[in-house]
């Protein structure tokens, strides 16, 4: 198990390397991707309701984003704006957080909330190991803010998603 504000068990790439060699390729490929380290089409339904719900988050802060800046939202917007209401409840506090750090670290608690919310009762699956593989990530993303190179690489992306609006 993993749980949100433990320590990283190991690397990601580690977790990579035994999901190469223990899964079948095609749920190997499913854990790349769910990792981020690989790309391509997903056919594990989890992973597909994932994306969909990381698109989501993404839309909804790409849309506040064009908002401040008096664009059309709609300009930003990759694919559908799917409603949901953890994620805009969620991106409510943290526009009003006010820190970037904290922002982010609310957004992040959000995506680990709806994986705990999809993986209960998925033990001994490949849900399990996907959801296991995102928080993985995500936590991974987390701990990156805690040291000094972690607070350069979020200036990082935070001026790179200014740019990108996602």
């Amino acid at each position: 198990m993993i749980n949100w504000g433990d320590p990283l068990p190991f690397p990601v790439e580690e977790f990579a390397d035994n999901c190469r060699r223990l899964l079948s390729p095609h749920d190997a490929s499913d854990a790349m991707i769910a990792l981020g380290l690989g790309k391509g089409e997903v056919s594990n339904g989890l992973l597909k309701r994932w994306q969909r719900f990381e698109r989501a988050l993404k839309n909804e802060i790409a849309a506040f984003r064009a908002v401040q800046r008096q664009q059309n939202a709609l300009t930003v917007v990759h694919g559908e704006r799917d409603y949901d209401m953890d994620i805009a409840e969620g991106f409510g506090r943290a526009v009003k957080a006010g820190q970037p750090l904290e922002a982010q670290r609310i957004l992040l608690k959000i995506q680990w909330d709806r994986l705990d919310e999809w993986s209960l009762n998925k033990d001994f699956s490949i849900e399990f190991i996907l959801t296991y593989a995102i928080k993985l990530k995500i936590m991974a993303r987390l701990h990156a803010f805690r040291d000094e190179e972690g607070g350069k690489r979020l200036e990082e992306i935070m001026m790179k998603t200014e740019k990108n609006d996602l």
